[in-house]
């Protein structure tokens, strides 16, 4: 048998050599064999080879890669891809609370997305004023992400959610940009307000 300090070099190897083609497939398979708290995520988590490869594989895995939090907030150099792991697993990244308020003012700007993206959500009611914080960007994606977790984080206020509705439908029509807008037709489809709402601006 195999252990970790043999395997996962070798695994990390053939992925960094492999044709990408194959490399999305091969995660998803492999996440399908990974046990529920397998002390192997969080080890390659922690190995510089790997990172990048194992945020996938956590955001492949969603909740069951909760045990991977500490490892996920960690590392600076694949913070991108680990906020967008701490966003698949939700609720049960509760303690990234924190570390995630704090991602929003990162250097880098993509990171803020992932930040805002992950706080929405976890549903973490104490990230509401960082998160308000930057519904007023001039930067239109990061206005309409922080609109989106707003949403999430108080899903029974109406101006918020009338508000966001608001942003997202006039991203949604904007002729030169098709990745915001299909990132805003998306943000209108996962908003959980009342569907009469939502169901004419996605119309539109």
């Amino acid at each position: 048998r195999l252990d970790a300090d043999v395997l996962l070099p070798l695994f990390f190897r053939v992925l960094d050599q492999a044709d990408p083609s194959v490399i999305a497939p091969t995660l998803h398979a492999l996440t399908e064999h990974i046990e529920p708290g397998t002390p192997m995520l969080r080890e390659a988590l922690r190995r510089p080879e790997g990172r990048y490869w194992a945020c996938l594989i956590a955001a492949e895995l969603g909740p069951a890669a909760d045990h991977c939090v500490p490892e996920l907030i960690e590392d600076p150099e694949t913070r991108l891809q680990a906020w967008m792991a701490v966003a698949s697993i939700g609720p049960a990244a509760a303690d990234a609370v924190p570390a995630a308020i704090a991602a929003l003012d990162d250097p880098m700007r993509a990171v803020h997305y992932a930040a805002a993206y992950a706080l929405g959500n976890i549903g973490a009611a104490e990230a509401i004023e960082a998160v308000e914080a930057n519904v007023a960007s001039d930067e239109a994606r990061l206005g309409a992400i922080s609109e989106w977790a707003l949403v999430k984080l108080q899903s029974k206020n109406r101006e918020v959610q009338l508000r966001a509705l608001r942003r997202l439908t006039m991203l949604a029509r904007s002729g030169d940009n098709p990745t915001l807008r299909a990132f805003a037709v998306r943000g209108l489809a996962e908003i959980k307000v009342d569907p009469t709402m939502v169901a004419p601006a996605l119309v539109d």
